[in-house]
């Protein structure tokens, strides 16, 4: 590719990114205002910032009906994604001749997933229109595959970039933070997966549950080689650490596969016993599996200090994590997020050492 249609590339995924930011609010508060979309503003974070922004933008959401205006704003997501497209094949054609295989599979996925976005926004908010069964067959068939492999590619896609040293290093630090991390941050943010028997029902729920049990496997199988990387140095304790970490981790997968899986029964066999949410036992048992992985992880991270083969600020952001986790505050998952996929890269771009000395991942 010419440097020509590189930069083209780069103004098209500039240009997509800034159709992203801009149309995101008017489509989080024209959903808001259908049937589907009004629970969302039972969360207290989503009605403070829909309700100071809403009436400034009035004008531009009551021009049709709710659902009419949702699907209108809806149309700007093949625009955002196919500006992402054009910038994926730019970089990675910039970058081919330093690229590794994390960075070839990173760009298979999230190319893939771009392809399958365009689709299922093509479908979804564009066919949708008139024939209103499209939404939901194109984010069954297109949109949550394609988001499922956002949420892997672009982390992927990051990481290599950063290992090529072609792209400016805060770049590639977006690539990965902006894929599972930010997307579940602005599910939060913009409310639209709150948990209720109509948003379970939904084709984007099953997409953000998809994408949350994908995140427990991949942190399973990121703990293992956390963990190994370090094992002979930790010793008891860190094998104790360890184990804690993996088991807390192992509940709340199952939490997360319960949501993805079960609550769409739900929604239609026991709307009633969704929208109460766990009491009791289940209530007691949710709240001790996150607790449980919480200390696991502020364990694993104490360790990793004192043995020192990770960088101790991401070592300290995964300590603080996990801490604001104890004390259950809001937005402490996306700190907890960016901590692993931190440790992931030191993993993956660690240095040999010295012999005889302990290794330390830079």
């Amino acid at each position: 590719m010419s440097s020509k249609w590189t930069r083209r590339g780069g103004l098209a995924a500039m240009l997509g990114g800034i159709v992203g930011i801009l149309y995101a609010p008017f489509y989080a508060l024209a959903y808001f205002a259908t049937p589907d979309g009004a629970e969302s503003l039972e969360a207290p974070w989503v009605a403070a910032w829909a309700g100071a922004v809403r009436p400034a933008l009035e004008p531009l959401l009551i021009f049709a009906p709710p659902e009419v205006v949702y699907l209108t704003y809806g149309k700007f997501f093949s625009l955002m994604v196919l500006g992402w497209m054009a910038g994926l094949l730019a970089l990675h054609a910039r970058q081919a001749a330093n690229a590794g295989r994390l960075e070839k599979w990173g760009f298979r996925a999230a190319f893939t997933g771009t392809v399958l976005g365009t689709l299922g926004g093509i479908g979804a908010y564009w066919i949708g229109t008139f024939w209103w069964a499209a939404v939901g067959i194109s984010f069954g068939a297109f949109l949550v595959p394609a988001l499922l492999l956002f949420g892997v590619g672009f982390p992927l896609f990051g990481i290599g970039t950063l290992r090529a040293k072609v792209a400016p290093q805060p770049g590639a630090w977006l690539l990965i933070v902006g894929g599972l991390p930010g997307m579940i941050l602005l599910d939060i943010v913009l409310g639209q997966l709150s948990l209720g028997p109509e948003i379970a029902a939904t084709g984007a729920y099953l997409a953000d549950g998809g994408m949350r049990v994908l995140a427990g496997v991949l942190l399973l199988l990121g703990l293992v080689g956390l963990y190994a990387r370090q094992s002979e140095a930790t010793g008891a304790l860190g094998l104790v650490a360890f184990l804690v970490a993996f088991v807390g981790t192992a509940l709340i997968l199952g939490t997360w596969w319960t949501n993805a899986f079960v609550a769409p029964s739900l929604a239609t066999d026991a709307p009633a016993f969704l929208e109460a949410g766990p009491t009791g036992v289940l209530g007691v048992a949710y709240t001790l599996s996150f607790a449980l992985a919480a200390l696991g992880w502020l364990m694993f991270g104490v360790v990793s200090l004192r043995t020192r083969v990770y960088p101790r600020a991401a070592v300290a952001v995964l300590i603080v994590s996990a801490v604001l986790t104890l004390a259950q505050l809001p937005g402490t998952q996306v700190i907890f997020e960016v901590a692993v996929a931190w440790l992931g890269l030191a993993l993956f771009s660690r240095k040999e050492a010295s012999a005889g000395q302990p290794e330390r991942v830079k």
